[in-house]
């Protein structure tokens, strides 16, 4: 699960500081959405542009949440890292209940699975990456 969706207020800044590990956005910092209505109105980022559920690759599961470090301008990395066994692709559900498979990009950068070694939360620089880029504008966006 995102971990920028339904964390408490325990656990939320824990995960937020994937959020926020490169840099806050302008304006503010990285939502973390607690409440349905937050995802309402104003400037909220639409439910069917949020994903709240991803197939992570099993090398990297270590607790119930997915860690997104949100891309900067010149820099994207993974911490923890999608599945692209489904012929480099990976399946997501939407806060508004809709599902996808999403094709990757440069699946490249994305470790293969192994079902051997466990990896845990590992930070990768991949300079660039319009996986991580399309992943960060569906997990959250500036906030005050």
């Amino acid at each position: 699960m995102s971990h920028s969706v339904g964390c408490n207020a325990t656990y939320g800044p824990l995960k937020g500081a994937y959020l926020n590990r490169l840099a806050d956005p302008p304006g503010g910092r990285w939502q973390v959405y607690y409440k349905e209505n937050g995802l309402m109105g104003g400037s909220a980022m639409s439910p069917a542009d949020l994903w709240v559920l991803l197939d992570e690759t099993p090398d990297s599961l270590d607790d119930t949440a997915f860690a997104v470090v949100m891309p900067t301008a010149g820099t994207t990395e993974w911490a923890n890292y999608p599945s692209k066994l489904h012929g480099n692709s990976c399946a997501f559900s939407f806060a508004d209940g809709h599902s996808e498979i999403h094709h990757w990009l440069a699946p490249g950068s994305i470790l293969d699975t192994t079902y051997s070694t466990w990896i845990g939360i590992v930070i990768t620089v991949v300079p660039n990456d319009p996986d991580i880029r399309w992943l960060g504008q569906h997990t959250s966006m500036a906030g005050p």
